[in-house]
């Protein structure tokens, strides 16, 4: 006996996926080297397939003082680019001094922009270069004051100096005498 099934497709929608790189909210200078986790998952949750390029960029702005002109221009400069093919979420660690070439936490503001593409659709997704802005820094305390929002000549006033770390942990601090 022989079976024939036909079946109709009407309409075919695409799985739609999201792409996402986590970094650290604060990364700190001296820890030498900070972890981005990359990702794309259908929405149903299941992990898409495909290449990812991470580029980290520095904006540097460059001012051009003509006699009858001043003006400025900002110029992309390439640090770092790694593709990675990807399955599920994977880390990639950067290394502050060998692959973005910073000297100090203060160096350059750097971003990171990043590209995917699925295997199966072809389909790109690219991430938004200003929410991905690195927080690098020298310490990981900082000093945080509170007090009134405004003040008056001869009337007293009350203020806190704190001294917090971004991580959350508790601060050590050592009195010499």
């Amino acid at each position: 006996m022989y079976t024939k099934l036909f079946t109709v497709v009407s309409k075919y929608d695409v799985i739609n996926f999201s792409f996402k790189v986590d970094v650290p909210p604060v990364i700190i200078f001296s820890d030498g080297s900070f972890p981005l986790t990359i990702s794309a998952t259908y929405d149903y949750g299941k992990p898409v397939r495909g290449q990812v390029v991470v580029e980290c960029l520095a904006y540097v702005e460059e001012f051009n003082f003509d006699f009858f002109d001043f003006s400025s221009t900002l110029r992309k400069t390439l640090l770092f680019s790694r593709t990675l093919n990807i399955s599920s979420p994977t880390t990639l660690n950067v290394d502050i001094a060998r692959d973005l070439k910073l000297n100090g936490p203060f160096d350059s503001d750097v971003f990171v922009e990043a590209t995917f593409t699925s295997e199966y659709t072809g389909e790109t997704a690219n991430l938004s270069l200003f929410s991905t802005y690195l927080a690098i820094v020298e310490f990981n305390q900082f000093i945080s004051i509170s007090g009134p929002s405004f003040y008056k000549s001869d009337i007293p006033f009350d203020f806190e100096i704190f001294i917090k770390t971004f991580d959350g942990k508790p601060v050590r601090i050592y009195f010499i005498f």
